[in-house]
């Protein structure tokens, strides 16, 4: 994994998506934009709980003939066992072996199902980490898995589920969407002896307003009276970003950036980091 080839390296990551057009022209148009500003992407895996195209044809895509991390996300809400080891040996066969490990967003109730959930999140990161035939799979193919995990600083018992993650195997962590860098900067983080990559989720329509509120982000007010009177949405979130990454010096080891789709805004943010 680029995060141990390399350990002084700061992170640049993307989030990368799949609309609802056939083919795969969108993964192509985003490969176009932001493959040679990025060192890591991840792809998610039914998001907002509704049926999608599976992250590792995304991120195999998105990726060939690059040296990219590709990190697509699993779930346990979506697959027992048996169907993850399946997504599992599909991603080392072409070459993917890390994974982000995190529950999802509650399924879509107009799909009319439930979330299978034989094991929790943690449990799986253990799963994977200590199953045999994952060893004796990663080993055929040379290819041991990195695990990767999500963290909430907004938790105030966040350290202590870290450290849970992570004696279930996993060394490096992705944080929910953060609007206030001051969120991070607390000893506990600085200090860490894990990696950790500040995700930003930018907001760039008036219109999604009400959607990104229905996520319940942990957006400041002060952030939310200027995003509502502001007639340049992108050139807010830009500032943002740069500002906070600039501010959480020493405190991260990188940026993920989840555009939802929009990868020209993220190719701006990366080109300045």
């Amino acid at each position: 994994m680029i995060l141990e080839k390399n350990p002084n390296i700061f992170i640049k990551s993307v989030e990368i998506t799949s609309n609802k057009s056939l083919g795969l022209e969108d993964i192509e148009e985003a490969r176009n934009l932001i493959l040679d500003h990025v060192n890591m992407a991840t792809s998610p895996y039914n998001p907002r709980g509704l049926p999608s195209i599976d992250p590792i044809l995304i991120l195999h895509e998105f990726g060939k003939d690059s040296n990219v991390e590709l990190v697509p996300h699993i779930s346990p809400r979506d697959g027992n066992k048996l169907m993850i080891l399946s997504r599992v040996v599909t991603s080392l066969k072409v070459g993917i072996n890390s994974f982000l490990v995190l529950r999802g967003d509650s399924i879509n109730p107009r799909l009319a199902t439930k979330p299978v959930d034989e094991v929790d999140t943690v449990g799986l990161m253990k799963y994977l980490r200590e199953n045999e035939y994952v060893n004796e799979v990663s080993n055929k193919f040379g290819k041991e898995i990195n695990i990767g995990g999500i963290s909430n600083p907004h938790r105030s018992n966040e350290r202590e589920i870290l450290d849970a993650k992570i004696s279930a195997g996993c060394s490096f962590f992705i944080t929910h969407a953060i609007y206030d860098p001051d969120v991070l900067k607390q000893d506990w983080v600085r200090n860490r002896k894990f990696k950790l990559i500040a995700g930003f989720i930018p907001i760039l329509k008036k219109a999604s307003l009400d959607f990104y509120r229905d996520l319940d982000l942990d957006i400041p007010p002060d952030l939310l009276v200027k995003m509502e009177n502001t007639s340049d949405l992108e050139s807010l979130f830009f500032d943002l970003i740069v500002d906070s990454v600039d501010e959480l010096k020493g405190y991260i080891d990188g940026i993920h950036i989840m555009p939802i789709g929009r990868y020209k805004f993220a190719r701006r943010v990366l080109e300045v980091i």
